[in-house]
């Protein structure tokens, strides 16, 4: 079975480092970007096996990237889930209206949020 990839889009490098070393150490190839634009774009270069997204980046909202990748026919099918600290109510319909596949607080411990990426992996593995 080869190495599942994972594109992390977060302008936040902490995070990005603690996801990062957390998914290699469960032997997932790790790819991160800090910001919307070039996240869309490495989405359609790499084609990852599933995307965790902030949503406030400092150039396009998370729900916007989310449209773009679930919008083009070679990123559509990747699982993209939002990892954010913005809990407010209504902000989870947007991100599933826009394609976002599961909703995961920030305040969910790192360990959890590995399981639930391994989850969300199952579900759609080809």
């Amino acid at each position: 079975m080869s190495q599942k990839k994972i594109l992390i889009i977060e302008d936040e490098q902490e995070i990005a480092d603690l996801m990062s070393d957390l998914l290699k150490a469960e032997n997932y190839e790790v790819i991160w970007i800090d910001d919307g634009r070039k996240g869309i774009q490495k989405a359609k270069q790499e084609l990852p096996d599933l995307i965790v997204l902030d949503l406030m980046l400092h150039d396009v909202h998370g729900v916007n990237v989310c449209k773009s990748i679930k919008s083009n026919e070679s990123t559509a099918r990747i699982p993209i889930m939002i990892y954010t600290g913005r809990m407010e109510p209504g902000l989870a319909q947007d991100v599933i209206k826009a394609g976002g596949d599961l909703y995961v607080s920030k305040v969910t411990p790192p360990s959890k949020v590995v399981e639930i990426i391994k989850d969300l992996l199952k579900q759609h593995s080809k």
